[in-house]
C-alpha cells in the first residue's frame, strides 16, 4: 500500500503527545476495576521489551494516527478496561494497546490499513490480530460510536496531561 496515495504520510511524533497518551493509558490502568486476573486471550507468553511510551510512539507514527484517532483510542481503551472479565497486566497491555489503536483506526479514519500491516507494526502475527479484533469488539459488543460527551471528557483530559508533560 502506497501510504502517499492514501493522504498518509510519516510525521516525527511530537515527544509530549506520546507523554501525554502513555499518561492516560496508564492512569485508566490504575482506574480500572478491580477484578481477578485470569490469563486471557490478550495475554503474551512473556512481557514485551519495548516500553508503553516506545510501543505508542511506534503504533502512532507507523499507523498514521491523528489527534482524532488517539482520543478514540482512549475512548475504546477505557470501555474496554471497565467491561474486561480480568485485570490488564504487563502480559496484556501491548496487545490491548495495538487492537485499541487499530479499531480507532478503522472506525475513525477513511484510509486504513490491512491487518497484516497492523500485524507487522504491532509485532504479533495476524492470526493473533484477528482473534484479538473479534474479542475486542465482543467484549465492546460492536458498540464503537463515541459520543459528543464522551469524546469531549477524553480530548480535555488529554489536553490537560498534554499540557502538565509540557511543563
Amino acid at each position: 500500500i502506497n501510504a502517499e496515495y492514501m493522504g498518509m504520510t510519516s510525521k516525527l511524533i511530537p515527544p509530549e503527545m506520546v507523554c501525554a497518551i502513555s499518561q492516560q493509558v496508564l492512569s485508566l490502568i490504575a482506574k480500572a476495576p478491580a477484578k481477578k486476573y485470569t490469563r486471557s486471550m490478550f495475554s503474551s507468553s512473556t512481557v514485551p521489551k519495548i516500553s508503553i511510551p516506545d510501543y505508542l510512539a511506534r503504533l502512532i507514527k507507523f499507523c498514521y494516527m491523528t489527534e482524532e484517532t488517539l482520543i478514540a483510542f482512549l475512548c475504546y481503551f477505557e470501555r474496554f478496561l471497565s467491561r474486561g472479565k480480568s485485570m490488564i497486566t504487563e502480559l496484556e497491555v501491548h496487545r490491548l494497546v495495538a487492537i485499541s489503536c487499530i479499531e480507532a483506526i478503522k472506525a475513525n479514519d477513511d484510509n486504513y490499513y490491512d491487518n497484516t500491516y497492523y500485524a507487522k507494526v504491532a509485532g504479533i502475527t495476524l492470526q493473533e490480530i484477528n482473534e484479538l479484533e473479534v474479542e475486542f469488539l465482543t467484549e465492546l459488543e460492536y458498540a464503537l460510536h463515541i459520543n459528543e460527551n464522551e469524546y469531549t471528557t477524553k480530548q480535555r483530559a488529554f489536553h490537560q496531561s498534554l499540557q502538565s508533560s509540557r511543563n
